[in-house]
This record gives structure tokens, sequence and C-alpha cells, in this order.
């Protein structure tokens, strides 16, 4: 009797885009007003420089541009394409758009539909297992692209002393194709843990419906990616953290 194989998905290839402007490890310091010396930024936080966007370099462009790059990459043909799961930011051209939809119209992905994920650090963990189990699930779905651009770095205070952890924000965008039954490169198993605890530890304080924009905040409001409340994460980080 013949065995079954079972479904599998496996990924196909990845496309990027960089932006070419950078900031550089002096360009840090100086925004810190001096809190940080260029040599520390350097030997203690890794960075010697970092992509920045530039005038063009939008949320969702980019994650079109990285799309773009592993189509060519591939070779797949953008109509193969059932499912955009797009993993760009929030922090993007136009807020209440929906990014995979602008990137399914620039590939030309006509056959495809598309939703925006975001889960911060773990998105593309979490894209990644979400394309797996639909490929795996349902018989409709042959290939879906993770997408997704990044600018967040925008919006760091380098003035502020608990910041220095997101110094490193910076900007671009990745992709990648995932194929039913591929063969190689395959997604072998996932498990994921939240800890809800740390759900409002950090994130942009100034432009939501808790606190607004007024005329008074909105230029401290661009500024306002914060820890809101540094020591609690900290803590929580060493008890929690592999």
């Amino acid at each position: 009797m013949s065995e079954t194989i079972p479904h599998h998905c496996g990924i196909v290839g990845t496309g990027i885009y960089i932006p070419q402007t950078r900031m550089s490890a002096a360009d840090i310091s100086k925004a810190t007003a001096g809190v940080w010396s260029e040599t520390a930024v350097i030997e203690k936080l890794g960075i010697v420089s970092k992509p920045i966007p530039g005038s063009k370099d939008g949320t969702q462009e980019m994650g079109a541009l990285a799309a773009l790059d592993c189509i060519k990459n591939t070779g797949i043909n953008p109509l193969e394409i059932d499912v955009i799961l797009c993993i760009g930011e929030e922090w993007k051209e136009y807020p209440l758009t929906t990014s995979a939809l602008y990137i399914q119209d620039r590939i030309g992905a006509l056959n495809a539909w598309g939703i925006d994920v975001q889960n911060r650090c773990c998105t593309c963990c979490t894209a990644i297992k979400m394309a797996s189990d639909m490929l795996i699930a349902d018989d409709d779905i042959k290939t879906v692209m993770i997408v997704g651009g990044y600018r967040n770095g925008d919006l760091v205070d380098y003035t502020d002393k608990d910041m220095s952890m997101m110094f490193d924000l910076a900007a671009g965008a990745g992709a990648m194709i995932l194929k039913k039954n591929y063969g190689k490169n395959k997604v072998l198993a996932s498990h994921i843990i939240a800890d809800g605890s740390l759900a409002r530890a950090a994130g942009v304080e100034i432009g939501g419906t808790a606190n607004p924009f007024t005329k008074d905040t909105i230029d401290a409001g661009y500024k306002s990616l914060k820890l809101f409340d540094a020591q609690k994460m900290k803590d929580r980080l060493q008890e929690v953290s592999m």
C-alpha cells in the first residue's frame, strides 16, 4: 500500500530592500547630545552605521520593492500568489490603509488576497506560522508571500536615556515566498509563547486615542516611542529571557 506523504510547505526564496541613506555612529552620538560617544555606540551597541529612510522610502513602498526583489530572485509569477501576509509596521505612509493590498497592486499579484499582521519583533515568526498553517490546511492556497517594510527608527528620541536598546532601529524591507509541498527548505514546526504583562511596556506614547495629538504635543509625539515602565520591562526580561 502506498504511503501518504503529508502536506508541508517550503521557503522558495527571499528578497530585500535597504535604503541607501545611512546614519553613522557619529550621527547617533550627536543625536544623544554627547551622552553616548561615537566609540561607545560602536563598541557597546555594535552600531557602525545603519540605514535610514530616504524621502521616498515609505513603509508600504519599501515592502513593495522587497516583494519585487523576491519575485525576481525566485522567478515566481505574481499571478501565482494566493495570499499576501504583510508584516509592515503600523508607522506607514497613510494610517488605516491595508499595506498588503497596496503591495498586491504594486507587484501585479491580481489573484491574491491579503491582510496585515503586526506583532512587533515576533511578526515574521507569527506570519510564517500562519502561512504554513494556511498552506497545509487549505487546498486552494498554494503560494503565500510574506512581506513588510519598517522605519520605526523615525520615532526614537535619542536623548531618552532608556532608549539606547532601540538606537539600532533602522529602515528596510524583506519578503519571502512559501509554497505548498515545495520539497525543500521546509518549515518544520513552530511554538509561540506570549507574555501579556509586557503588552504596554513599550510603544508610541502620543498620537493614539488614549493620548491624542494636540497643538502642544505634536512635536514630542513624533519622537514618543518609549519604554512606558523601563524598570518593569528590565525586571521581567531578566526573569523570562532565555
